[in-house]
């Protein structure tokens, strides 16, 4: 039961209420488990969602996202409202979201126990929206190996994408980090790489 002021609100009421909401929305545990999701969400990722952790469900990966923490994480830290537009590939289409997380409740001593992150698409804003602009602008890159897919889902090296669409050439040498793992008995320290 929620209490607003004099009116109080049954689970199955608030429920009903975020559902009307056109957005893909969960609320999340400290843990990363989704312990509620909308049927929007739902319909997208598999009704069993809740239960799962966001990073399994969404990424399917083992362990939460790295290097940087996503807005949830940012939301539990700090209790403030983090925002993020985001690219994601949907069957090799690109389809833009803006997110929102923000606490959804407290325990006694203030630390936040839920957040609730809505998720809205917004692919079909115009394309002379400045921020449609600069996300067509992004470049889905491989965080393992590095390479680029282009608009039509195809691979491709970083090198040979940014010289095939801006004329860049480039010339090849070693940073220091990646010489002193590579060649530890040629280099020595203070130097700026190959």
């Amino acid at each position: 039961m929620a209490d607003f002021g004099k009116y109080r609100v049954s689970d199955s009421s608030l429920s009903a209420m975020l559902q009307s909401i056109p957005a893909h929305i969960i609320i999340m545990d400290p843990d990363l488990n989704i312990i509620w999701a909308s049927d929007i969400a739902k319909n997208k990722f598999g009704n069993n969602l809740a239960g799962r952790k966001c990073y399994e469900a969404y990424h399917g990966r083992s362990s939460p996202c790295e290097p940087s923490p996503c807005i949830t994480v940012l939301a539990f830290r700090d209790g403030m409202v983090h925002e993020q537009t985001a690219v994601m590939d949907n069957y090799g289409k690109r389809v833009y979201f803006n997110r929102t997380a923000n606490v959804a409740m407290r325990d006694p001593d203030g630390t936040p126990i839920r957040v609730i992150v809505v998720s809205r698409n917004i692919s079909k804003l115009n394309d002379k929206d400045p921020l449609i602009r600069n996300l067509k602008r992004l470049l889905p890159i491989c965080a393992a190996c590095k390479m680029i897919r282009d608009d039509n889902g195809h691979w491709h090296q970083v090198e040979k994408y940014i010289q095939d669409h801006s004329g860049t050439q480039f010339s090849h040498a070693i940073c220091p980090g990646c010489a002193a793992a590579l060649y530890p008995d040629f280099i020595t320290s203070g130097k700026r790489g190959l």
